[in-house]
């Protein structure tokens, strides 16, 4: 698995197609991404909905998203917001088993079942002899299970 950070959110490839969900701070509910559209569009498509006049334009400066998980064949990226500052990660090169995967329930995202990898890391233990021990690390956004629940 290959880890890289993103210094900001128009780091992102909007145009993509991506499964998954962006929380903007001043909304009550995230914007979900699950069909063929791009990330622009469905963005673009929730402001629209929400009757909101002004759709932020992320390829200028960083809207304030709170939190965010995308998906697509190539890659899996993590987006959150704390201590004045983002904090955004792109895993590539993903192996898991299916059994490996974590679900999780969502809230204000239409009953949809989200599934994660955890990754782990090996660091040196003082306390096991210095043996090399797992550690859990992230959890890696894999994409919605089928099915709600």
């Amino acid at each position: 698995m290959k880890q890289d950070k993103l210094d900001n959110i128009s780091d992102i490839d909007f145009k993509a197609v991506y499964q998954g969900y962006l929380w903007p701070s001043n909304q009550t509910e995230p914007i979900i991404c699950d069909s063929a559209k791009s990330l622009e569009q469905e963005v673009a498509d929730y402001y629209s909905q929400k009757h909101i006049q002004s759709v932020p334009d992320f390829s200028k400066k960083n809207p304030f998203i709170v939190e965010g998980f995308l998906k697509n064949d190539l890659f899996s990226i993590s987006i959150k917001y704390a201590d004045g500052r983002y904090y955004i990660q792109k895993f590539s090169d993903l192996s898991y088993n299916e059994e490996e995967l974590i679900t999780f329930h969502s809230h204000r995202m239409d009953n949809r079942l989200l599934q994660f990898y955890q990754n782990w890391i090996s660091e040196t233990d003082d306390y096991c002899n210095g043996y090399d021990v797992l550690r859990p690390a992230e959890y890696i956004f894999v994409g919605f299970k089928t099915g709600r629940r």
